[in-house]
């Protein structure tokens, strides 16, 4: 029987075999490369607090501080067709690599920084927002896995190019689903942290670590709105 080539539509690699050497269908994701880092922890101190409210679309009108994980996730599948009979097939993603990486920075308003102990607090204030992430991050690899094998541990049956198509849409929409539900990992791990710290009565309760007379002159600075 002759080898058959089919297109997959640049979704990944593949293999192709032939019935003198291939007769069953290879392990599902036999191997998996999940790769999540992080790259140093930076500092902003250029932005005024009213510059700082656009980077994420902010509504607090008076934001010091703000930290950002600026994540990035990219999946490459590697697939294998490989024949089983006349006109028969076997198709798999055979192997996939995640890569998760995490650029985080924290920004501090200019106005903050004219304070020594709000500055100090702020900064504190957004360190914990860091650590919440990197506590996610040093989790994450056992739930990709399994988000892995949910989404495209599967063989697929194809005997013509038609059904090859149809797998790699389908294929395709399950890669998009294992970036979604990455991302939705990292935001259950996190979300409810993060809005504890953020919330009004933290605030308030952060803020009485300085003087009065500081939180009224930081006050007055925002007011300014520069």
């Amino acid at each position: 029987m002759k080898n058959k080539i089919f297109n997959l539509l640049g979704l990944g690699l593949f293999c192709i075999g032939s019935s003198a050497f291939a007769q069953q269908c290879p392990q599902p994701l036999g191997n998996m490369d999940i790769q999540v880092s992080m790259t140093p922890l930076k500092y902003e101190y250029q932005y005024t607090s009213r510059q700082i409210q656009s980077v994420k679309g902010n509504a607090n009108p008076n934001l010091l501080g703000l930290f950002s994980g600026g994540k990035h996730i990219h999946i490459q599948p590697s697939y294998k067709i490989v024949p089983l009979a006349p006109n028969k097939y076997c198709m798999v993603v055979s192997s996939a690599t995640v890569k998760v990486t995490m650029n985080p920075i924290i920004y501090i308003a200019r106005e903050a920084q004219q304070f020594p102990c709000t500055k100090q607090r702020v900064e504190q204030h957004e360190l914990l927002h860091f650590q919440f992430e990197t506590n996610a991050a040093a989790k994450a690899k056992p739930y990709i896995e399994n988000i892995l094998y949910n989404q495209l541990n599967q063989v697929f049956y194809v005997s013509n190019q038609q059904e090859v198509n149809q797998v790699s849409e389908l294929l395709k929409a399950r890669g998009n689903q294992v970036m979604n539900e990455i991302s939705e990992y990292f935001e259950n791990s996190t979300s409810r942290l993060h809005a504890q710290i953020d919330s009004e009565a933290n605030y308030k309760y952060e803020s009485s670590f300085c003087s009065v007379s500081e939180n009224q002159m930081l006050h007055k600075l925002l007011e300014l709105k520069y």
